[in-house]
């Protein structure tokens, strides 16, 4: 590996405050300027992050709504600060006239076709009361 290279890594590692090396929960998150959001993936991602993670702080990060979970990245789901958040959303997200939204939130792609509700109403009673689970949820009611 060239000089450079390892030099581009090791900037790119500190960066990202990756090792262990923050110290507030905030301040790291900000940033890094967001960590996906899906769990596990956001507290562990934090985790590595910083030299003391605390549970509780990352709860009270959402609890006073310091963060927000919104789309941003790759249409996914993303931790971000929330000062920055409407930034990185505005930034990302598809132009309104991209065929994405079309795809993604049409009607015909959302409900049950008419003619195939019966039948899968049927299937899906079928799976459900062969199912231990289903027992099991209904008896803990």
């Amino acid at each position: 590996m060239s000089d450079f290279i390892h030099k581009i890594r090791n900037w790119s590692y500190n960066k990202q405050y990756l090792g262990k090396q923050g110290k507030n929960l905030e301040s790291v998150l900000k940033n890094i300027i967001g960590v996906y959001s899906a769990h596990p993936s956001a507290p562990l991602s934090l985790y590595a992050r910083l030299q003391s993670f605390n549970q509780q702080d990352f709860y009270n990060l959402d609890m006073q709504r310091k963060v927000l979970r919104v789309p941003s990245m790759r249409e996914s789901v993303f931790l971000l600060p929330k000062e920055n958040a409407f930034k990185i959303m505005s930034a990302t997200i598809p132009a309104p006239s991209n065929p994405y939204w079309q795809k993604r939130y049409s009607i015909k792609n959302r409900i049950i076709p008419p003619g195939k509700y019966s039948e899968w109403k049927e299937q899906i009673f079928k799976i459900l009361t062969e199912s231990k689970l289903f027992w099991l949820l209904l008896m803990s009611y």
